[in-house]
Parts: C-alpha cells; sequence; structure tokens
C-alpha cells in the first residue's frame, strides 16, 4: 500500500486505519514515496513492515530504480493520493504485470480541474475506488472504465475511538470544534463568524497549509488554533460540538468521528459520508453556508441533543460501516485485478 507522504490528514488516516485492517487477510507492506513526519510513520510501523523511500526530488532515477525493485516482489499495489499515483504508473512501465488499485480522496469538482493536470488518461489504474458515488461516475467517465473496475468504498471511523454518552462529562471542558488542516476549502473563516455569532469560542485543529489564508483570520478573537493534534480521536471528548464547513469534500472522515464519538455537530451536506448519514441523521446536515440558517439549525440541535444516542451510532456503524464487510469488498477488488489481466 502506497501513498506520497505520511502527515496529519484524512487520507493518512484513512491509509492508517485500512494498514491496520487489510494486515490480517493480506501480506501487506506500507510504502511511502517522499519524507514524512516521524511520529506518522513510526505509527504504521509498528503493525507492517514500513519502507521510506525518501525521494528527494521528483527526477532521481536512484529512487525511481530502487521503487521498481521494492515494488517487483508484488502483485498489486494500492495507491492513495494522485502524485503517487503518476509515479507508480511510471515504475509500472517496467514491470508490465503489476496490478494497480487507486483510492481516490479528492472530490469530483477537484477531479475535474486536476484531469488535465495530474491525472492524464495513461495514468488509467486496474481498480479505482471512490469514496463518493460522484467520484465513481466520474472514474467511468474521464477513463472509460467499466463499472466493474470501479468500486464505491465509504471511509471507516477511527478505530480508536471512544464514545461518551455525557455531555456533562469533566472532561467536556470546550464548546466547538472544527478539525481540519488549514486551507481555503476548509472554510475556518465561515466557522469563525459563526461561533462569534452563537458566543462560543471554536477550537481550530489541524494543520497550517496556507499560511496566506490564515493571515486572513489569525487575529480574530474566539478561537484557539491546535495544531499539535496527530488524530481527531484524541481531542473528540474534550468537545460538546462539532463543526465541518467545508466548501468542497470527497469523505470527510471528520463528520463520520464526530458521529461514532456521539458528538453533536453541524457539517456542510458535501462528500460521501454525508450521503449516508443524512439518512439518519439530517437534521445534523445542511445544504447551503447561509450563516443565519446555520445559527437557527445550531440552536434547535442544542436544544435536541446532548449526545447521539449510542443505539443509533451502533446500527449505522454495522448497516453501512462494517469493517469486516470493508475488508472482503477490498480482498474482491485485488482479486478482480487478476480476472481483469
Amino acid at each position: 500500500m502506497v501513498i506520497d507522504r505520511m502527515m496529519v490528514g484524512g487520507a493518512e488516516q484513512v491509509f492508517e486505519d485500512l494498514i491496520i485492517l487489510m494486515k490480517q487477510h493480506v501480506n501487506l507492506t506500507a510504502l511511502t514515496i517522499c519524507d514524512s513526519e516521524p511520529e506518522q510513520i513510526e505509527r504504521i510501523s509498528k503493525h507492517v513492515p514500513t519502507i521510506e523511500l525518501g525521494r528527494q526530488h521528483k527526477y532521481s532515477f536512484r529512487s525511481l530504480l530502487r521503487c521498481r525493485n521494492i515494488l517487483s516482489n508484488y502483485d498489486v499495489v494500492h495507491v492513495h493520493m494522485k502524485h503517487t499515483l503518476r509515479y507508480i504508473q511510471l515504475v509500472k512501465l517496467s514491470i508490465l504485470t503489476l496490478k494497480v488499485v487507486y483510492h481516490e480522496h479528492h472530490s469530483e469538482s477537484e477531479l475535474n480541474f486536476l484531469k488535465t493536470i495530474f491525472l492524464f488518461k495513461p495514468l488509467k489504474p486496474n481498480q479505482f475506488i471512490g469514496v463518493k458515488s460522484s467520484v465513481c461516475e466520474w472514474a467511468i467517465r474521464f477513463w472509460k472504465m467499466s463499472p466493474e473496475s470501479v468500486s464505491l468504498l465509504y471511509n471507516l471511523p477511527s478505530r480508536t475511538l471512544v464514545y461518551n454518552h455525557s455531555n456533562n462529562s469533566p472532561s467536556r471542558k470546550y464548546g466547538i470544534l472544527l478539525v481540519g488542516n488549514i486551507k481555503p476549502v476548509k472554510n475556518q473563516s465561515f466557522a469563525l463568524q459563526f461561533a462569534q455569532k452563537v458566543n462560543e469560542e471554536i477550537h481550530l485543529v489541524g494543520k497550517i497549509q496556507d499560511e496566506k489564508y490564515y493571515q486572513g483570520f489569525r487575529d480574530a478573537e474566539g478561537y484557539k488554533l491546535r495544531t499539535n493534534i496527530n488524530s481527531a480521536s484524541e481531542v473528540l471528548q474534550d468537545y460538546k460540538f462539532g463543526l465541518c464547513t467545508s466548501i468542497s469534500e470527497s469523505g470527510p472522515l471528520v463528520v463520520l468521528e464526530y458521529f461514532v464519538a456521539g458528538l453533536p455537530f453541524l457539517a456542510h451536506k458535501i462528500g460521501g459520508i454525508a450521503e449516508v448519514l443524512s439518512e439518519y441523521v439530517p437534521e445534523f446536515f445542511i445544504d447551503n453556508l447561509d450563516l443565519d440558517e446555520w445559527i437557527k439549525r445550531y440552536d434547535e440541535l442544542n436544544k435536541n441533543y446532548q449526545r447521539i444516542p449510542k443505539g443509533l451510532i451502533d446500527e449505522v456503524l454495522e448497516k453501512e460501516f462494517n469493517r469486516e464487510t470493508y475488508a472482503q469488498q477490498l480482498m474482491n477488488i485485488y482479486k478482480q485485478c487478476h480476472k481483469n489481466s
């Protein structure tokens, strides 16, 4: 299983969780292409053999040859992130028997923008996994893939999440939480306006990925930036309410993590997770970014919810996000690679 680098982010969290899930089913090795955060590498190396290619620049022939030698020992490579797909398909030119499964974490709007830059049609994988139905439809249109070669697999919640039924627990010392790296698509500036209107302090958990965007709200009042958190599961129990104000998402994984932890939330209705959860808790989703509507919905949720009922969470996890079912689906995708060879 290959990713460009391990850092704090939703795709990286999915990568780690899939490694832990699938190590029981296949002979699995993790490979990172570029330099990663050491603590993130340590997390996955506890579970499976982990190789760091350590490529310093994209034209390194030595790294390309080493990657080729590594992958020649495997039948199937499960690739995450568009940059990694380009690199692996280049390596594949000298390993014609290698089968590529590409796991897409972007939304279809981002893919439409990126397709002429990164996702050239010759990069077509053997199997495609999308985390949203419209992303799967995109792959069928863009790469002319057969429906049998495209699979919809929603993100899974972190295995480390713990449910806490009590909103009055001493650990719940903070008000509103928004998890997401700092960049325009995550729309933290909207969340700050929202928190000020409802008179609550908001904590932003994530790394600064767009310094210019951050400077635009850095001096605002009523928020705290927490950049030293490696996983949302570490802090969910500290808060009373979650937000997801992203403009575009394919997941988003954090909404599922709010739900599993029992944390009431309000999320922009975008992404594959929203497609599923809105069938069970429609009141937690809103299909616009109108500030007045968000405030009104927040007031309603505060009156009706302290925690999300655990029975409902268990029902949804069993029906929609069953880990063993997911593992079997992934095994079938790997087997399909050989059938189509």
